[in-house]
């Protein structure tokens, strides 16, 4: 029978006992190495530092990088860029190659004490470089992908300068005056004349008469130039120049023809071009055309049959000895016009 007194005596065995335990756990967690301390997070990249001094955001950020990271200009040479006015991507679009160079050079051989900064041949031609892929991108509809522009620095180095080189002047041969039998040919000829001159935005002319794209066509599917034809604006200040220019033309060619009285109050290049495509393209003028064509035709052979006989030998129709003896007529010898008439060419409107 265990009495009081023994169980007292039991209690503050148990008691002892725990507090030994928690006194070695203590000991044995004074005697541990105290924890490492947390890394001091990598310092900032110096054009980083520079940029944030600057309170530089957005693309005014990115040119930064690119000229102080990318290409190692330095901190005074991107100071008077910016006191030039050139502080983001979007300032250096449309910039000249040759202003570029004329503005660097002048500022490298003006003496410090009057604003100059040196620029290397190699930091200017980086910059005509960067401002040229900055235009072609704009110009044709596309984002300013800098990654793709680190991995071929190099390349837009040539291409700016190729670019720079080619003579903006050479143009295609002018367009006939205007002739009704002839509208397909002519339209065809007013594109490709337009297609060979640069207009004040940088795109072919022939944007301004530009027709929808097909549906369904992937943009970075196409080529270049149909890129900058269909990117240009077709409203604006450099619009209205290069629309007034396409009217000139039209209305040159057009002059003392039956067409000019479809555009005659027209003041746009596009809508006069837009209205002579809906009149020469329309279904009566297409219907018109082959009425001419086969009358031409009869009047050529007379009294042949010659329409059910072409008509047949397109469909692949079996001929009747009626059509026999019209296919003997045909034989004979024939001028241009007739082969294009055999050959179904006339059916086209």
């Amino acid at each position: 029978m265990i009495t009081r007194s023994g169980t007292l005596q039991l209690w503050k065995k148990e008691t002892l006992k725990k507090l030994e335990i928690q006194c070695l756990d203590i000991s044995k967690m004074n005697n541990q190495p105290a924890a490492a301390a947390a890394a001091p997070p990598p310092p900032l990249p110096q054009w980083e530092v520079e940029a944030n001094t600057l309170n530089l955001q957005g693309e005014h950020r990115l040119l930064y990088e690119l000229l102080r990271d990318f290409h190692s200009f330095n901190r005074e040479q991107c100071a008077k860029l910016r006191a030039e006015g050139y502080s983001s991507l979007s300032d250096l679009v449309n910039w000249k190659y040759k202003e570029i160079r004329s503005l660097l050079e002048n500022l490298s051989n003006r003496p410090s004490t009057r604003g100059g900064q040196q620029f290397g041949d190699r930091r200017i031609k980086e910059l005509q470089a960067l401002s040229w892929f900055l235009t072609d991108r704009s110009r044709r509809g596309l984002s300013f992908n800098l990654d793709l522009y680190r991995q071929e620095a190099s390349e837009y180095i040539s291409f700016a300068e190729i670019d720079s080189e080619i003579d903006k002047d050479e143009v295609a041969d002018k367009p006939e005056k205007f002739k009704y039998a002839n509208w397909n040919k002519w339209e065809e000829s007013v594109y490709i004349y337009l297609d060979s001159i640069i207009s004040k935005n940088g795109a072919p002319l022939s944007y301004v008469i530009r027709k929808n794209l097909d549906e369904g066509v992937e943009w970075e599917s196409l080529d270049r130039k149909t890129q900058q034809i269909h990117t240009a604006p077709l409203e604006g200040f450099t619009f209205n120049i290069d629309s007034k220019r396409v009217l000139t033309l039209v209305k040159e060619l057009c002059l003392d023809t039956e067409a000019e009285a479809w555009f005659r109050n027209i003041k746009c290049g596009r809508e006069a071009m837009k209205a002579l495509q809906i009149y020469y393209d329309g279904p009566d003028e297409s219907k018109r055309r082959k009425e001419e064509a086969r009358s031409k035709l009869r009047r050529s052979w007379g009294a042949v049959n010659v329409t059910s006989v072409i008509k047949k030998r397109l469909t692949k129709s079996s001929l009747t000895s009626a059509d026999e003896l019209s296919l003997l007529q045909l034989r004979r010898p024939r001028t241009a016009a007739h082969c294009r008439i055999e050959t179904g060419e006339w059916l086209q409107p």
